[in-house]
Parts: structure tokens; C-alpha cells; sequence
């Protein structure tokens, strides 16, 4: 499996020449999604880039060239067509390539889902004025690093190149060589170069002897671990930072929308299923200063969330590590939130579950564990921080309420005392909710019996709290053992 390093583009002149080309790719593949839709008796041909190189740059096709006669004959006074080979002529035919065949892609996908009836919507045509995410796969001819410090890109006539440390490079991806491919992204007005890479082979061990954990998100504990043993301690990463900081991050964008609203100066009456409703459509220089702010604002944001979770699931993946974890079971459930498409207004707390990227998170958990030889498994958590993992079954009360029937508190054999907190009703003892939650992952799964928790209680009562990353370093690090262990590994840079 490849991974992935991103590097930012700071030279202004780099920056600027490879914005233009950015906005010429995303405009040729408006075009060409266009053109497919209009011409849905021709897809097949449209759609074989082959045939489609060989017309973009008026070659006679070799093997396809039937093909590419017909596409030629039969759109020769297309004015789509013509400006598409037109708007051609000064990118590279072999990054368009990549844009086709990415195209192509995503319509296979969405037929695949419309034969599933699964609900999907093909790939569309995005304003170039609303750009804010886009990425252009570059070919593996289009791009060199032979020049030492300095990496080469083929956008479109010509080679231009950008400095870049190789020695820093070496310290990700081990040689230059391990380099597979390079995509120039764009995300709110900064541009990376996203480079991927053969990972070092892991030399750690694979365990026999077989060790489950369970792994419970939320906002307030970002994560909650539990280690099916008697002797690890439980573990709680505290979220409190992560949730306001998106708060305060929404209650300064609400001011800074109402700024931009205050400097629109024409708006533009859009009429769509028979309702009108105003944009806003030009505004005066403030405007646009802010709207620009803005946009600095939210890759800020991104990039904080990216950075941060990338160091919790380095972390959390160590902490399996030392203490032999072979198995993990964790939920998506809440991660798939999404907005009310209804209507309905979000409370504060629903917002931040959406908008703060759990399932981002757990994606780089997952191929941090797998590369650590830990399997990773998805479970239903529904009901999971309502039963108690002592003494009832959380798979029976699911098994319930998927035969519809009805599920009652006499089946969880638990109460909440007060938020976090959760009492069993049968043995009269108080325990940590979002653990319960994390040993009922293990036992939807597996239907294992934790009865014996009753008399480890400090397995659920007495986690330790990481608040900073220093602080999980610090725990990683409290024994030699530990030590050699983390040092082997960060060494090998299996996680970066």
C-alpha cells in the first residue's frame, strides 16, 4: 500500500503559474464531463481515452484508428468539440489522459451504484469561480526529480521546476526512488504537491497470540481505548480542544459572513424548480478582501484537523503496539453524520460532530495499525453506551430492535447517573460511559463475557487523560522497554 506525503508550494511565482494550470485542467474537464452527457450514444468512443488522445492531438490512432476517424467525422462542426481540442493544445496530452481516465472512474462508479440502487449522481461541471478543492494527477513522464533539490513538472509546453529539500524528502519516503507518483492539489487558494511512496517494510514482528481492543469516538473524549487485559491501563484522548476550537472557528466565520453580506454590492435572481432566490454577485474590494480572508481561514482549519488527528492516530496505534494489541474494533456509525437535508436546525453539539473529521481520524488510524500487522474492525455501536458490558448483552438488545421488536431500559441493565457516567443496575457500581461503550465494541463482535471486569473496576472507573500530544509521548515513553521498542519503529519510519 502507498503512502502519501504533502508538501506546500510557497514560491509566489511557482504558485501562481500552477493555479493557471489548474484552472485550465478543471475548465478541460468541465468541458469533456459536457460533452459525455450530450452525446450519451457515443460514450463508449468518448470516453476510451484512447481514441480520445489519438483526436486531441489529430494522430491517425494506429489500432483504433476506425475510431478515431468516426469521433473526427462525426463532431467536426461540434463547438464544444472544437474548443475542447483548442483549449487542449497548451496542456499536457498525457495528464489529460489521467483527467479522462479519472472521469471515467467516477462514471463507473455511479453506474455500478445504479445497478446496486444505491443513491449516487454522476460527475457534473463545477464553476471555476467556486473552485476550491481540485487536484491534477500527473503522469509519470510529466514529472522529474533528477535535478538534485529541485522537482520537475510538465503542466503543459515545457519542464518548469521548484526547490524542494531532498534530504528532508529522503527522511519520509527513505530514497527518492520509492517516489510512484505526484499530484499538484489545490485546496482553498494554497496548492500541494502530493507525493506518493513505497513505505519501508515493517519489520515488527506479527503476534500469535491473539489481544482485542475496542475504541469509542466522541467530542468530548475524542477517543476512549480499552485493552481486553487485566494489566493495561484504559486511555482517554481529551477532545475538549478540538471542539472549540471548531466552535470558535464558527462563531468568527457567522461574523465574517455577515461582513461579506454587508460589502455585496449587485446581487443575481437565479430561478430553479420554479423558485427565485438572490445571490449575491459582485462585491466592492472589502468584500472580496474578505471572502479572500475567508477562504485562508478554512485550509487553515483543515490543515489544523489534519495535522492534529495525524498525531492522536500515531499515537493510539504506539499505544497498541507496546501492549500487543492484535485486533481493534471501532464504529463509523457517527462519523457518516451528515447535515439535515430537511431543514431541521443543528444543535451545538450535532454541529461539531459533523463538522470535526472523525472519520478522517480513523482512516489514518487504520493504515497506521495495518502497517503495524493490527486488524482493524467495523461494528455496530448502536446501543453500545447505553448497556452495560458487565451484565448485559449488547448484541442481544441489537438483534431486538432489528427484528422490531421493543427494546427496554430493563435490557441494558444500566442508568446514566450524569453525563460520562453510567451505573449497573445488578452489581450497584459506576463506571466511565464511553468505556462501557468500547468493551461492547468487542462484544457485538465477538460475544465475548467481561463479567470479570466487576472485580478490575479500575479498568473502567480510572483511565488515564491525555491532553496534549507531549503528554501521550510521555506515557508511551515511562519504561525502557517502551523505549527501545518506539525508538526501533519511528527509526524504520513505518509511522511518520
Amino acid at each position: 500500500m502507498l503512502k502519501t506525503t504533502s508538501i506546500k508550494v510557497r514560491d509566489k511565482k511557482i504558485k501562481s503559474l500552477l493555479s493557471d494550470h489548474i484552472f485550465a485542467y478543471r475548465h478541460f474537464e468541465n468541458m469533456y464531463i459536457i460533452l459525455l452527457k450530450m452525446n450519451r450514444d457515443d460514450f463508449n468512443l468518448l470516453s476510451d481515452y484512447g481514441v480520445m488522445r489519438a483526436v486531441l492531438r489529430d494522430n491517425e490512432g494506429g489500432k483504433k484508428s476506425e475510431e478515431v476517424k468516426l469521433i473526427q467525422d462525426k463532431f467536426q462542426y461540434d463547438e464544444l468539440f472544437k474548443q475542447l481540442k483548442e483549449h487542449s493544445k497548451d496542456l499536457k496530452i498525457h495528464n489529460l489522459v489521467m483527467i479522462m481516465r479519472r472521469v471515467k472512474g467516477d462514471y463507473k462508479r455511479f453506474f455500478t451504484n445504479l445497478k446496486a440502487k444505491v443513491k449516487s449522481s454522476p460527475p457534473s461541471a463545477k464553476k471555476l469561480a467556486l473552485l476550491s478543492n481540485y487536484s491534477i494527477p500527473i503522469d509519470v513522464n510529466a514529472w522529474s526529480l533528477r535535478k538534485k533539490n529541485q522537482v520537475g513538472l510538465n503542466l503543459g509546453q515545457k519542464m518548469f521546476y521548484t526547490h524542494i529539500y531532498f534530504d528532508r524528502l529522503k527522511n519520509i519516503v527513505g530514497e527518492i526512488d520509492n517516489i510512484q507518483s505526484i499530484v499538484v492539489k489545490y485546496s482553498n487558494k494554497e496548492i500541494y504537491l502530493q507525493i506518493a511512496y513505497k513505505p519501508l517494510e515493517s519489520k515488527i514482528k506479527t503476534r500469535k497470540t491473539k489481544k482485542a481492543a475496542g475504541l469509542d469516538i466522541g467530542i468530548n473524549n475524542l477517543a476512549t481505548l480499552f485493552v481486553d487485559d487485566k494489566t493495561t491501563q484504559s486511555l482517554i484522548v481529551d477532545g475538549s480542544q478540538y471542539k472549540h476550537y471548531n466552535s470558535k472557528f464558527n462563531r468568527f466565520n457567522a461574523k465574517l459572513n455577515k461582513s461579506i453580506a454587508d460589502n455585496v454590492l449587485e446581487f443575481k435572481d437565479v430561478t430553479r424548480n420554479d423558485k427565485t432566490t438572490k445571490y449575491a454577485s459582485k462585491w466592492n474590494n472589502r468584500g472580496k478582501q474578505l471572502k479572500s480572508y475567508k477562504t485562508y481561514l478554512i485550509e487553515k482549519r483543515n490543515q489544523y484537523f489534519k495535522n492534529e488527528f495525524h498525531k492522536v492516530s500515531k499515537r493510539l496505534s504506539e499505544y497498541c503496539l507496546i501492549n500487543n494489541v492484535t485486533d481493534l474494533y471501532i464504529s463509523r456509525n457517527l462519523t457518516f453524520a451528515k447535515s439535515d437535508k430537511k431543514g431541521t436546525k443543528l444543535g451545538k453539539s450535532t454541529q461539531n460532530f459533523i463538522q470535526i473529521p472523525f472519520g478522517r481520524m480513523l482512516d489514518y488510524l487504520q493504515y497506521k495499525l495495518e502497517e503495524l500487522g493490527v486488524r482493524v474492525h467495523e461494528v455496530d455501536e448502536a446501543y453500545t453506551s447505553k448497556t452495560s458490558c458487565i451484565n448485559a448483552d449488547v448484541k442481544r438488545v441489537q438483534k431486538k430492535q432489528q427484528a422490531n421488536k421493543a427494546v427496554s431500559t430493563n435490557d441494558f441493565n444500566a442508568s446514566r447517573v450524569k453525563r460520562g457516567l453510567l451505573k449497573d443496575n445488578i452489581s450497584n457500581v459506576v463506571f466511565n460511559a464511553d468505556l462501557n461503550g468500547a468493551v461492547n465494541h468487542i462484544k457485538v463482535a465477538t460475544n465475548k463475557k467481561f463479567k470479570w471486569l466487576i472485580n478490575y473496576m479500575d479498568k473502567l472507573n480510572n483511565p488515564v487523560k491525555i491532553k496534549s500530544d507531549y503528554e501521550f509521548n510521555n506515557l508511551l515513553l515511562n519504561s525502557v522497554s517502551n523505549k527501545a521498542i518506539l525508538s526501533e519503529l519511528r527509526l524504520q519510519r513505518c509511522i511518520l
